[in-house]
């Protein structure tokens, strides 16, 4: 009985230091520095970003926020930039709007929904008018360009259930 104890706790002991072996990690191989070699930086440095603000809404106070988006010194802010980043800012946040076409005439942009989509079906009417605001507005304070946004809904006059608008009538302006 006695024999088999001590197998027994050799067999124990084998087993420990195997594991213990094998879980040792190598010494990597230290070399002594080149005092000649200079690394060559490999991160890309960029020239500078520059915050935009836009708006989105807050799905939990159903109110307007202002939000920062970065962007590349480089990048150029048009209307369709503005636009993607405060659509994107508001399907986030659950709210997903489809539109059918941007345009700009004089100095007023024209956005047109696509019909049976928010803002304009889908949601009561003080959250299509946030949303509509939440668009203009985003637009009117990085573009100084333009004075004013006119919504549309398919191509034509703005009409949902609970907001009407004419097809070349300013919902907001400067």
């Amino acid at each position: 009985m006695n024999g088999k104890i001590q197998k027994f706790i050799m067999l124990i002991f084998l087993i420990c230091c195997v594991f213990s072996a094998c879980s040792k990690k190598p010494e990597p191989d230290v070399e002594s520095p080149d005092p000649t070699f200079t690394p060559t930086p490999t991160e890309t440095v960029y020239s500078g970003l520059k915050e935009i603000m836009i708006y989105t809404l807050n799905p939990d106070s159903c109110q307007k926020e202002a939000i920062q988006v970065t962007a590349s010194d480089e990048r150029k802010i048009t209307v369709e930039y503005i636009l993607e980043k405060t659509i994107e800012s508001l399907e986030d946040n659950a709210f997903y709007i489809d539109i059918d076409y941007v345009k700009t005439e004089d100095r007023n942009i024209i956005i047109s929904f696509k019909e049976g989509m928010l803002p304009s079906s889908g949601a009561d009417e003080n959250v299509e008018k946030l949303i509509l605001e939440i668009i203009g507005q985003s637009l009117l304070d990085n573009l100084k360009e333009y004075d004013g946004i006119i919504y549309r809904l398919g191509g034509n006059a703005y009409v949902s259930s609970g907001l009407s608008y004419g097809i070349d009538e300013v919902y907001i302006s400067r």
